[in-house]
Parts: C-alpha cells; sequence; structure tokens
C-alpha cells in the first residue's frame, strides 16, 4: 500500500496499453485489472474492493482483487461462481444459460502449454503488479481462487436438464429491454436515457443471474459502471468514450471521444472504431433518413414530384427531358453568373425546388457550384453541391449525364460525402450501398 493524503477525485487512477486499452483502473471503492489476448479482446478480468485503513491521521489505500471473470470465448464466460454459456443470432444475444456441467474432455481439447501454467501465473502476477506500482502508485492485493478447480473441475460431471435459461428482448439498437426466464416469467426490465445511461432497472422473481449485457448489449462493468465495446470503454453518464478512436481519421469532423456523431438513437458503433446504421426489414433507417434529407433537396426531383409542386396535368409540364433542361438552362449561363432557384424551378415545372435551391453558379462549361438552403434543419445553410458533365456506363452503354455531387456533413455529420447522383434524359441514377446502380424517374 502508498501512503496518499488524497482527495477522492484524486483516487479515480487508470492505466492504458500502448495500444490505448484499459490495463487497470482504481477509485475509491472499486479496483480492476484487465489483460487482452492477441487481437485486442478482453480475456480476463479481476476486481475487488478498495481496502482502506487510517492510522495515525494517515488514509492508505489498496485494491484487493477477490473477484474474476474469464472469458473464454464469446460463448462463454466463468466466474468464481460459475460459468455461462451465451446464444447469438446474426451478432446478437439472444439467450444466456446458467451452466450445471458437461464440461467434457476439458484437458484434450487445449494444446500443451510449453510454460508450465504456475509459471504463466507468477509472469501475470507480476505484470499486474508492476502495472498498478507505475501507473497509480498503488500495490494491490491479489486473492482470487484458481478457476480450474472451483468451477472446471467439478463442473466436468453431466449437465443438469434444468439449468436455468434467460432470454433477451432486446430493441433495435440491440439493448437488452426484458429478460425473461424459459417459462416466460419476466426476471428483469431496463429501460435507458438516451445515450445509454441506466434509467430503469427492476429485477423480478429471480436471484440467479443479472445481466451484465445491457446498452447495445455490450457489458457494463459493475465496479467502474463503464461499458466494454472491444477497442473502446465507453461512459454513457458523459455520452463519451474514455480513449481516442483508433479510426480518428475517419472522421475529421468529429471529437475523438464523441458518441455515433450524436444521434444514438438511430446508430450505434459495435466495437468502438466505426459509426454503422441499423438495419430493420432489409432496409436501414439511416437510409430512410438519407432518402428523407434527399427528398428535401435536389433529389426531390427524382422521389416525390408532387411533393414540391410538379404537376402531371400543369399547362407547364416540360416537354424536354430534365437533362436537356439542365442543358439548355445552364449552357445559357455565362462564367460567374448565377441562375436562382426560382428560375430553375420556372424552367423545370416545378415551382418548389426554389425551397432547397438558392442559386447555381457556373464555373466553367461543364462544372456549377450550387448553394441551397432548406428551412427548418438547422445547420443546413448555404451547403456546397456541384453539378458536372459526366458520361454515364450502364451495361454496356455509354450514356451522357449530369452528375450532382452533395457534401452533407453539416446535415448529418458521422457521414462523409453523399454518393454521387446522375441526371441522365429523363432518369436519376444512384449507387446504393450494396455498390448497385439504382434508378429512379421523372414523370413524362
Amino acid at each position: 500500500m502508498i501512503k496518499r493524503d488524497v482527495t477522492y477525485i484524486e483516487l479515480n487512477k487508470y492505466c492504458w496499453t500502448e495500444d490505448n486499452r484499459m490495463q487497470g483502473m482504481s477509485d475509491k471503492n472499486n479496483g480492476a485489472w484487465y489483460n487482452y489476448d492477441a487481437t485486442g479482446e478482453r480475456n480476463l478480468k479481476l476486481t475487488g474492493q478498495t481496502y482502506y485503513v487510517n492510522q495515525n491521521g494517515q488514509d492508505y489505500y489498496a485494491p484487493i482483487f477477490d473477484q474474476q471473470t474469464l472469458y473464454a470465448n464469446p460463448l462463454i464466460t466463468i466466474n468464481d461462481k460459475g460459468y455461462t454459456k451465451h446464444y447469438f443470432e446474426e451478432g446478437k444475444r439472444i439467450c444466456s444459460k446458467i451452466g450445471s456441467g458437461d464440461l467434457l474432455d476439458i484437458n484434450t481439447l487445449v494444446p500443451h502449454m510449453e510454460t508450465p501454467y504456475e509459471e504463466q501465473q507468477n509472469i501475470q502476477r507480476e505484470g499486474l503488479e508492476w502495472t498498478f506500482r507505475a501507473c497509480m502508485e498503488l500495490t494491490p492485493e491479489i486473492a482470487t481462487h484458481n478457476l480450474y478447480e472451483t468451477v472446471v473441475q467439478p463442473y466436468e460431471g453431466p449437465m443438469n436438464p434444468d439449468e436455468p435459461i434467460f432470454y433477451y428482448h432486446s430493441d433495435h439498437l440491440g439493448s437488452a429491454s426484458f429478460l425473461t426466464d424459459n417459462n416466460g416469467n419476466e426476471t428483469q426490465q431496463l429501460v435507458y436515457l438516451p445515450y445509454g445511461e441506466d434509467w430503469v432497472d427492476l429485477k423480478y422473481n429471480t436471484q440467479q443471474f443479472e445481466t451484465p449485457y445491457k446498452f447495445n448489449g455490450k457489458e457494463k462493468d459493475l465496479e467502474s459502471g463503464y461499458n466494454y465495446y472491444g477497442a473502446r470503454y465507453y461512459y454513457d453518464w458523459l455520452s463519451i468514450w474514455l480513449s481516442v478512436d483508433p479510426l480518428s481519421d475517419k472522421y475529421p469532423h468529429l471529437t475523438s471521444y464523441n458518441y455515433c456523431a450524436n444521434n444514438p438513437v438511430i446508430l450505434i458503433d459495435p466495437d468502438g472504431r466505426e459509426i454503422v446504421e441499423i438495419i430493420q426489414n432489409n432496409k436501414s433507417i439511416w437510409n430512410n433518413i438519407l432518402n428523407f434529407k434527399l427528398s428535401n433537396s435536389v433529389y426531390e426531383m427524382n422521389s416525390s414530384a408532387t411533393q414540391v409542386g410538379y404537376n402531371q396535368d400543369s399547362p407547364k409540364k416540360p416537354k424536354q427531358s430534365l437533362e436537356q433542361l439542365l442543358t439548355s438552362t445552364l449552357s445559357n449561363t455565362e462564367k460567374g453568373e448565377s441562375i436562382s432557384g426560382e428560375k430553375l424551378g420556372e424552367v423545370l415545372g416545378i415551382p418548389a425546388i426554389s425551397k432547397v435551391i438558392s442559386k447555381i453558379i457556373k464555373k466553367d462549361d461543364n462544372t456549377f457550384d450550387v448553394k441551397r438552403t432548406i428551412a427548418g434543419l438547422g445547420v443546413l445553410k448555404d451547403s456546397p453541391m456541384k453539378i458536372e458533365k459526366t458520361k454515364l456506363t450502364i451495361g454496356t452503354k455509354e450514356l451522357s449525364a449530369y452528375r450532382i455531387q452533395i457534401d452533407y456533413r453539416d446535415i448529418v455529420k458521422s457521414r462523409g460525402a453523399l454518393p454521387d447522383f446522375y441526371v441522365s434524359g429523363n432518369n436519376i441514377y444512384y449507387y446504393g450501398k450494396d455498390g448497385e446502380l439504382q434508378k429512379g424517374s421523372i414523370p413524362n
């Protein structure tokens, strides 16, 4: 132990590995040490309460590690109470089963270790003590039991057919909302605030299993309150990651500690490295939102023309194709001159297009800058677009087309640039997330 005259805040200590993973933590109440395998996944956790003594008016602190969790693989975890088996469907945890036996041929499944077990244990113990002394100036006490003797060996016998089973009922984010037993009785109810902080955590009818797998289905460490995602730890109370994004250069417009681009209801970050959209009914919520944004932009010409004032029975209905209208309108504009959104809407027969395009500025014969302002979307003001004359290959055909590029990082800051879309004839083409060319058309 190290004598410390410190406040509570100064007792929150952390140690990190060279690849920015939390190795140890200690506060006034608990301590923890984490070990990782060669792939960076956590495979061992030691925890325990912080020991406190006041001697002659001086405070002494040291964590005592008397609890351990071994992550044998994603399907099984072992701790001092026993072992738990986990079942997944497409990456989502659907069931946890409290093990009671049937751990057969344990030794034959593990290759012979060149270094004796006792020697490996001593190396690990020395590394743990050095970590706490060097990083935190603390000397921990290690009081764990041998899991092989206390858990594995006693469960090598036949399995109990009445093993307790608990089923997860998760929301669209993968967060556990309810747990039920094999009879359908509710055993735990969980409700979260938008960024994952626990709001409701009620237990019913059982003392056998309290899930640590909560927000996004990730393990929430009881000793620290942090959520373990794999590459990083997430602190839901502050809505931030505890360490820098390993792929921070992929999102230069966001802080490296930002969680899901401040959009935790529709986006998830499976391991702390990359934001992804949520999939529902083979279509992503992200794409639904993206399509909504597009329907409020130039893409209104593709999806719902009636929403922007295009009337098939209107005498202003254009006789030319959309590409021809763009060509005739843009080619008659001198370099540096601009076309107002009102004029463009009048030419195209879509008056309401002026709501999403303020003006088009000609840079040269093939390139035009577009400024747009959309009310009601807050940060979306004077967002840059570009219209460029190009060629589009469809099968064996090469068609003339206008490529329209939009930089929409100011709309939803968790993505880069919107995929380009093309105007050719009376059709609009764009590449979906699967890389396939999609087509929509303007009414004739």
